[in-house]
């Protein structure tokens, strides 16, 4: 890598390409010539080098970066990593201006069904929901109300038609269970400690109306994702595995093992510990849905794919978002998976920051499905039906198993 400059493009450019050239984990399913890309864009950046010494963005620095992020958008193009982004750009007395690439979300936009992070689940579903108002049958409701004025989480029961209950828990995120919660006390600060202790009794209600229902009188389980941007990993088991009666081994992972594009380890178990409580829901025969949307991503597609592997599960809604690769935040790692920046932001010493995952996941046996999602068993699209036409879908799905 060059040593860094913040005010030269090309110096910058060429960093990421090095940096994404060595630390990027999904070439074996990407499409992209990433050697003729340098070749095709380094005149690019050069140009846009020479435009800013000849004074073309004296007095508006902000066309500089408009022209960075259309070169940046098309180097990126067509990568699959769905947690991938890119920063680059500079400070200045005032203000930090920077491009930001995301090239999953500019794939997921094109997809037909796409709709970016619809504030309508919080806005209406959920405040319907806390009210009982236009979603019917639901009784014990229990909210926490997320920084915004709406919920948050959501745990409750639904009554099927012939009086059977169903355990409902939605969340915007992995950080209301106890595992992730003692993560959370252990390494985050006072706000994010105080959070988990708030969250924390949403998941214990959810996971004692699943425990403690007979099974006759339990009609099934509705898991929510819909727009569950996903969280850390030791929550997996109190999502997935609270409903196995023992440990599956549903995916599997490789890592980067050296600096070329395909050093990767071999393909190993990926093991999701049990937890403390669980219900075996395929030997009783209880049914578990698990409500999905393209804003489903990270460790809520990794639940998503789990679960659905299950023998009573049926997954309704869209396909997820396309993230499956895991992060790590050991900055120690030789390929961790954020370059050039510190904690989630770019660091103005070097100009850029990368953040790609290191590992590359797959269901056991089956295709690499980043970039792509998760599919479910029954397609119910938001832009059709709306988040209560989605969950309509899903009572309907349960009260049919009752005929």
């Amino acid at each position: 890598m060059s040593d860094p400059d913040v005010n030269s493009s090309v110096n910058t450019f060429e960093n990421i390409w090095s940096t994404i050239n060595t630390g990027y984990v999904f070439w074996d399913i990407t499409d992209v010539d990433w050697d003729q890309r340098y070749e095709e864009y380094k005149p690019k950046f050069e140009e846009v080098d020479r435009n800013l010494g000849n004074g073309k963005y004296d007095g508006d620095l902000q066309k500089w970066i408009d022209d960075l992020q259309i070169l940046y958008d098309g180097l990126l193009s067509d990568f699959k990593d769905g947690h991938m982004a890119v920063y680059a750009g500079k400070a200045t007395d005032t203000n930090t201006l920077y491009t930001i690439s995301f090239p999953s979300g500019r794939y997921n936009k094109s997809r037909a069904h796409y709709d970016l992070y619809k504030t309508e689940f919080r806005s209406k579903f959920l405040a319907d929901l806390a009210k009982n108002d236009k979603v019917s049958g639901f009784d014990s409701c229990f909210f926490i109300i997320a920084p915004s004025t709406t919920p948050g989480h959501a745990s409750c029961v639904y009554t099927l038609s012939d009086g059977r209950k169903v355990p409902y828990l939605w969340s915007c995120s992995f950080e209301v269970s106890s595992t992730v919660n003692k993560f959370i006390l252990e390494t985050q600060d006072s706000a994010g400690a105080a959070n988990a202790r708030k969250w924390q009794p949403i998941y214990d209600r959810f996971i004692d109306n699943l425990i403690n229902t007979p099974g006759n009188e339990l009609g099934g389980v509705i898991l929510d994702l819909r727009n569950n941007g996903g969280g850390a990993m030791p929550a997996l088991p109190n999502y997935i595995n609270i409903f196995a009666g023992e440990e599956h081994t549903y995916w599997e992972t490789r890592y980067k093992e050296g600096m070329g594009r395909y050093d990767l380890s071999p393909w190993i178990p990926f093991r999701i510990e049990m937890p403390g409580k669980y219900r075996d829901c395929a030997a009783e025969n209880i049914p578990v849905v698990v409500l999905c949307d393209v804003n489903s991503v990270s460790c809520a597609e990794i639940t998503t794919g789990s679960i659905k592997q299950m023998p009573t599960a049926h997954v309704i809604g869209e396909r997820t978002w396309g993230g499956h690769g895991p992060l790590s935040g050991d900055t120690n790692a030789a390929f961790n998976q954020t370059y050039g920046g510190v904690s989630g932001n770019m660091d103005m010493s070097t100009g850029y920051y990368v953040y790609t995952s290191n590992y590359e996941n797959r269901p056991v046996g089956g295709p690499v499905l980043e970039g792509i999602g998760i599919s479910p068993d029954e397609e119910v699209l938001y832009k059709d039906a709306g988040y209560q036409g989605q969950f309509d879908a899903a009572i309907r799905y349960l009260e049919s198993l009752s005929k």
